[in-house]
């Protein structure tokens, strides 16, 4: 199944986009879910991918070149019940753990000294938000705001930015901004390590391509800028070292047929 062209995608800033990936002979697309795949929700398991993401996704692994991992700084549990079986590695927690598609799991662990950090930063973060909005992962914890008046939310982040701030300097972690709150992380593992990773493992000439939206995207635009493209969601307000951006996010279903017509098609019989 192909389908459709219904409207122009523009990568503004590469105008040669679609020609590199036509004349590509391995391809490799990397996409963060929230706020690319899926719209921001106040309730997190209410942000399922837009609709004919899935199917798109499916068609992209099964017909072309393209390796499709999807890198979230979601936990897997909630990633892999979001996506459903679309067939690519799923990889969550930014890094942290991943799901092949044969099923195999894999995590690694903060050091004794972050699991220290990660658990006072819990026990601190209560004393601002009410439990459902604090959450903890397996190598960090986050404060949600979204859905609380701006001023409300805006004063809960800076002070959680500077309690976490404290905490990541004595336990070697690293506070992080998203869209709707804050996250203090484990350092020595994040989404540009992961497309690291990953570009090492594969051919010098593939052409790699990373779609993400936020602050937590930074790391995977800045390692793929030797080998691909990192392509932001949103026109730039702000520095960033992707290097094309789509206008919003109704634009990447859009460009995923598109990719989907203009890959290389896999050959017959090919995994």
């Amino acid at each position: 199944m192909r389908f459709e062209e219904q409207q122009t995608v523009c990568i503004h800033a590469i105008p040669d986009f679609w020609d590199r990936l036509i004349h590509a002979r391995e391809t490799l697309l990397g996409l963060d879910y929230d706020g690319t795949l899926a719209p921001f929700h106040e309730d997190r398991m209410d942000a399922v991918p837009y609709p004919g993401i899935p199917p798109v996704l499916k068609e992209i692994r099964r017909t072309t070149v393209t390796e499709v991992v999807i890198i979230s700084g979601r936990p897997l549990s909630e990633l892999s019940s979001l996506m459903g079986n679309v067939g690519c590695l799923l990889i969550g927690s930014h890094g942290f753990e991943s799901l092949s598609p044969d099923g195999h799991r894999d995590w690694r662990n903060p050091d004794d000294l972050q699991k220290r950090g990660l658990a006072l930063a819990k026990k601190l973060g209560t004393m601002d938000v009410p439990g459902e909005r604090l959450e903890a992962k397996i190598a960090s914890v986050a404060i949600h705001t979204r859905g609380l008046p701006p001023d409300q939310a805006r004063r809960i982040e800076e002070r959680i930015w500077t309690r976490w701030k404290e905490i990541g300097d004595a336990y070697d972690l690293e506070p992080k901004r998203f869209n709707g709150g804050v996250e203090l992380r484990s350092r020595g593992w994040d989404k540009g390590n992961v497309v690291r990773s990953l570009l090492r493992a594969r051919p010098s000439d593939i052409f790699a391509v990373y779609i993400g939206d936020d602050e937590t995207d930074e790391d995977a635009f800045s390692v793929i800028r030797d080998r691909g493209v990192g392509i932001k969601v949103g026109l730039p307000i702000r520095a960033t070292a992707a290097q094309g951006f789509l206008a919003d996010s109704s634009q990447v279903k859009l460009f995923l047929e598109k990719w989907l017509r203009k890959a290389p098609c896999r050959i017959q019989g090919e995994s």
